[in-house]
């Protein structure tokens, strides 16, 4: 084992929100759970980004309501070293940076949902390796505070997927 070049400093959820399919729900589905991603370089300094995660789950309109719907979102800043080389850097961050905060946002749906009246939510396992590929998919308005060090955001992706 040695230690990663990407060093998260600090990381933080901007927004938990989890609800209960209500009594009124006549059939239960998987859900519409999509995932977003935003990654922004600093500024000032080259070798700092900050990684934006949204993961939501919704009812699907062809398919019932979720168990559980949940939107939640998590902010991390990371620094990558600067033994790691410079050209590979924003594809460390892209990869490496939003599996980091899926994680942690595993760990508090399922601590969330098995408090509740169904099985908790385990969400699957995910690579964020197509995050490092070019995309013409940008996002216009910036998730971080006006008069922030970071940069507007250069790419974000969202995806969907069923699950249960």
């Amino acid at each position: 084992m040695i230690p990663s070049p990407l060093h998260l400093e600090k990381y933080f959820f901007t927004k938990i929100h989890v609800d209960a399919c209500q009594n009124g729900c006549e059939t239960v589905g998987k859900g519409l759970f999509t995932t977003k991603v935003s990654c922004m370089k600093h500024k000032d300094a080259e070798r700092k980004w900050m990684v934006q995660l949204e993961l939501k789950q919704v009812q699907d309109k062809d398919d019932g309501c979720p168990e559980y719907s949940f939107h939640v979102e998590v902010v991390a800043f990371y620094e990558v070293s600067n033994n790691f080389a410079e050209e590979k850097a924003e594809q460390l961050v892209r990869v490496n940076g939003p599996a980091l905060l899926y994680s942690a946002a595993r760990e508090m749906i399922a601590t969330l949902t098995g408090r509740g009246p169904f099985a908790s939510v385990n969400l699957p396992t995910v690579t964020f390796i197509d995050e490092a590929k070019p995309s013409s998919i940008s996002q216009s308005q910036s998730p971080v505070a006006a008069g922030s060090a970071a940069e507007k955001p250069d790419m974000a992706k969202k995806r969907s997927k069923k699950v249960k």
